[in-house]
């Protein structure tokens, strides 16, 4: 964006950029998965800051899709910062008490809009999931994610990558 340049001509160029990148196939892919726009630019911006690699995007969107098919909290610790505002490598448990719709420990489905912009790659990802049983899922210290189906099996990937 030029220096001298006003929100209104910003926002019309991020909305044209959008236009151009969102397609009618997106737009099919979205309704095919019954999911709104909305929805899906919310969970977009949610796997671009939980995954660090685009090879994890669609499996990490399966993951979360999973979850909301189930009513399960999404647990996102990227929207919890968000609902803080701040920027830090651990959520701690006090953390997670924060009163915020985007607080996605105490709220089930997404939370009410996007918490940052995200790559084509993210929104990929989250139109075309891979389809898996996982229900959670760390991202390791080198950036990869390890997935588990089960709360003790992501226990124990927990006290290995993360402790």
């Amino acid at each position: 964006f030029l220096h001298d340049e006003g929100a209104e001509d910003i926002i019309l160029k991020m909305l044209s950029r959008f236009d151009e990148v969102f397609t009618e196939e997106y737009l099919g892919q979205a309704e095919r998965l019954n999911r709104t726009i909305d929805d899906i630019v919310i969970l977009s911006s949610i796997v671009e800051q939980e995954t660090k690699y685009d090879i994890d995007r669609p499996k990490v969107a399966g993951v979360f899709y999973n979850r909301l098919k189930i009513d399960m909290p999404l647990q996102s610790d990227v929207t919890v910062l968000y609902a803080l505002g701040i920027k830090k490598e651990r959520v701690l448990y006090k953390d997670l008490e924060v009163d915020s719709k985007y607080n996605t420990y105490q709220h089930i489905g997404l939370p009410i809009g996007p918490i940052g912009s995200f790559s084509k790659a993210s929104l990929k990802g989250t139109l075309y999931p891979e389809k898996n049983n996982y229900l959670y899922f760390i991202a390791k210290p080198d950036g990869y994610c390890v997935y588990n189906e089960t709360f003790e099996e992501h226990t124990v990937d927990v006290n290995k990558y993360l402790r």
